[in-house]
């Protein structure tokens, strides 16, 4: 086994594949290329790009800095806010099996945006950007707070 790359003999406990559910073509075909998009105090985030398509993995760091926030967790909440108004990416694929990728992970759709940490981007760095950023919040809030959870 070359590093970087898990052996396939057995099939992926959390889907049953005999090739690992992050081989996946639910976001395109060709090869993958993965990059960090961030690293916070939880867990990591990638950008992955395969035919012309984007999405983004999320688990958990290597060595915690931090308790890890549970990855499954998140993406079944963004599974339940995917027929309701809220943004939230779709989730593509979810696996609890460690042996796939040395942790939990899933992967969701990208959703195009800037990301304002560990600072705000200097585009959003002025008066109207500041303005604009707590007005989408608040917009975001709204929506999560309409969701019906009964």
């Amino acid at each position: 086994m070359r590093r970087g790359r898990r052996s396939v003999n057995r099939p992926c406990s959390c889907c049953g594949r005999w090739r690992p559910c992050w081989t996946n073509t639910a976001f395109g075909r060709g090869r993958l290329r993965a990059r960090v998009l961030g690293v916070g105090d939880s867990n990591v985030t990638f950008l992955l790009e395969r035919g012309g398509r984007r999405a983004v993995l999320r688990r958990p760091p290597a060595v915690p800095r931090l308790p890890a926030r549970d990855v499954l967790r998140e993406a079944r909440v963004l599974r339940l806010l995917e027929p309701t108004d809220a943004r939230a990416p779709r989730v593509l694929l979810a696996c609890g099996d460690a042996s796939v990728l040395g942790a939990p992970f899933y992967v969701m759709e990208h959703v195009a945006g800037m990301v304002i940490a560990p600072s705000v981007p200097e585009a959003l760095d002025d008066a109207a950007g500041r303005d604009a950023v707590a007005n989408e919040l608040v917009d975001a809030l709204v929506e999560l707070h309409a969701v019906d959870v009964t």
